[in-house]
């Protein structure tokens, strides 16, 4: 039985019907809300890209030569051939490590 309360009876007290949610939480859009909204822009912007696109210039070789001028230019750093020489001498102490328990005889 419903006392004009808008709960449903299986439902907890408090909690309102979907439908009085629902249209509570509506924003009616009036005339004045739609001429808030920006004016239409009719740039064609396909058009705009396409002859952006047909327009454009590879990046100058300026920018590249001048790179190329430093003489260390693409070269690996100091510190990263030491590291690596590291690596591999460690590299090599584990194989021999590894060859001297495979040789140990087991009694």
């Amino acid at each position: 039985m419903n006392h004009g309360n808008n709960t449903t009876p299986s439902a907890s007290p408090g909690i309102k019907d979907n439908r009085q949610i629902l249209t509570t939480n509506l924003k009616c859009i009036t005339k004045t809300d739609i001429a808030k909204l920006k004016a239409r822009n009719d740039s064609d912007f396909i058009e705009r890209n396409r002859v952006k696109a047909l327009t454009m210039a590879p990046p100058s070789l300026d920018k590249v030569e001048e790179l190329a001028k430093y003489d260390e230019y693409g070269r690996v750093p100091a510190y990263l051939e030491e590291r690596k020489a590291q690596w591999e001498e460690e590299k090599e102490e584990r194989r021999k490590l590894q060859v001297q328990i495979l040789i140990v005889p087991r009694v």
